[in-house]
């Protein structure tokens, strides 16, 4: 019965399996041509990207130094003032001991306008 089966069937199963082999084979040779066509395409975009945009990397690149000198520029400008700011406001004591009274008023002009409430 075996053997019936094996000589009416051999041949389907031959070719069952051939055409199992040949999908398996197509598929793994689709999926390198894929791979390699998109790699292809993928490093072609990139390298238009990098010419078309040259310029704006490096204009982004002047205005990111600029921007780190202004920061800089900033913060010592700040420092300064300030320093400046705490040694020309003193206290209440040295603005009452003036002979001066514009200086008294003047402290507690710049005390009000600096005021901020709290929450």
């Amino acid at each position: 019965m075996i053997k019936e089966l094996w000589a009416k069937y051999s041949t389907y199963v031959f070719i069952g399996i051939g055409a199992l082999i040949l999908i398996v084979a197509l598929v793994f040779i689709g999926q390198w041509w894929a791979g390699r066509s998109a790699n292809a395409l993928a490093d072609r975009l990139r390298q238009e990207f990098q010419v078309e945009n040259r310029a704006l990397y490096d204009n982004l690149a002047v205005l990111k130094d600029r921007t780190q000198q202004l920061e800089q520029q900033y913060s010592i400008q700040k420092g300064e003032l300030d320093k400046i700011r705490r040694n020309q406001k003193g206290s209440a004591t040295d603005a009452f001991n003036n002979p001066d009274k514009k200086v008294a008023a003047s402290y507690f002009d710049n005390t009000i306008d600096s005021y901020i409430p709290s929450n």
